[in-house]
């Protein structure tokens, strides 16, 4: 089975309501990715689009697993959340349509996609396989929730509550496999 894979630099991120004070969050655009950077006690819904190849050689694709390439830089952070949509119609998630689901079949699945402080840039460790491929009509996007969470100062010492988590976004991706032909 032929595989079409098809990726976005992590220029592409944005962040879904950004907070308007500084000290709390702030977002700089690199030439290899996006640096985010979150205070302590504090998350945010980023959101990335997956070029979405539909029909190739007269086949229609589905989507069998993305990539989330990324890492935490600097202070402590967690991967708290996981979405795929296709436009406004939600694929995967905690919940769809007031169902539970378990949507990727990664390791991680069994922690429900939350990821600590670490490099996840590899392939291996940002490839989260669907449980149900899914077949695009709108286009895919992969929301995710990077939390910041309180460093450990140590017994007696104060955290330092103005020391932001620094996030890597380095790029998102997805792989495709035809479904059978295109409609005439």
């Amino acid at each position: 089975m032929a595989i079409t894979a098809s990726w976005i630099h992590g220029n592409a991120v944005v962040v879904e309501d950004p907070p308007s004070d500084p000290q709390v969050f702030s977002m700089t655009h690199y030439g290899w990715g996006t640096v985010v950077r979150i205070r302590p006690d504090n998350s945010l819904w980023l959101h990335i689009p997956i070029p979405t190849p539909v029909i190739v050689d007269d086949q229609r694709l589905k989507l069998v697993s993305v990539f989330l390439l990324w890492r935490v830089a600097s202070g402590k952070g967690i991967l708290t959340g996981l979405d795929l949509w296709d436009g406004a119609r939600k694929i995967t998630g905690p919940t769809v349509n007031g169902v539970v689901m378990r949507p990727f079949e990664s390791p991680w699945d069994l922690r429900d996609v939350y990821l600590s402080s670490g490099d996840y840039l590899s392939f291996e460790k940002g490839k989260f396989d669907l449980a149900m491929p899914a077949v695009s009509y709108a286009g895919f996007n992969l929301s995710f929730k990077l939390s910041a969470v309180w460093p450990d100062a140590g017994a007696g010492r104060i955290p330092d509550v103005w020391t932001k988590a620094e996030f890597h976004v380095c790029a998102a991706g997805g792989d495709f496999v035809p479904t059978g032909p295109a409609p005439p």
